[in-house]
């Protein structure tokens, strides 16, 4: 059951494209290639594996940014081809966001297209962040993490 303290319609849907336009400006399949030492394949499966790891189970980040920004895109793709992440997901995307909406992505992961895409939105992007402090401060206190069997 939903916590009745969290508004139904927390996610910001309005703001969706700048924020998917932040995690794809990141090469992603690059970085899962990479994690999984052979040629990836659709499904991302390293980058799931390192959000499984870690992500899953809390709500602080990493220091690394590579892998901040990695997981960002995979949930970025979970939610384009399925629609089907949770509130903890939501919630770790709208924290990674937070963290690297004004962040240059590392050297060699850039994604030209969305990077040249994304640039001029960075005044947009710092104000939407703004914005959504507070509120990711409250879900991340008011969303409990998910016990994960499967993980």
């Amino acid at each position: 059951m939903k916590d009745p303290r969290i508004p139904p319609d927390w996610w910001p849907s309005e703001s969706q494209d700048l924020l998917f336009g932040c995690a794809l400006r990141f090469d992603g399949g690059k970085l899962d290639q990479e994690l999984a030492g052979r040629e990836r394949l659709e499904t991302y499966e390293a980058l799931k594996r390192v959000y499984d790891t870690h992500f899953a189970r809390t709500y602080e980040l990493p220091e690394d940014d590579r892998l901040n920004f990695g997981v960002l895109f995979f949930l970025q793709r979970s939610h384009k081809w399925c629609d089907m992440l949770d509130d903890h997901e939501r919630v770790i995307f709208l924290k990674l966001f937070l963290r690297l909406h004004d962040a240059d992505v590392p050297a060699g992961y850039e994604f030209a297209e969305y990077q040249r895409q994304y640039e001029p939105r960075r005044r947009e992007a710092r104000a939407l962040a703004e914005t959504l402090r507070p509120l990711v401060a409250r879900l991340e206190n008011e969303i409990p993490i998910p016990d994960r069997e499967d993980h």
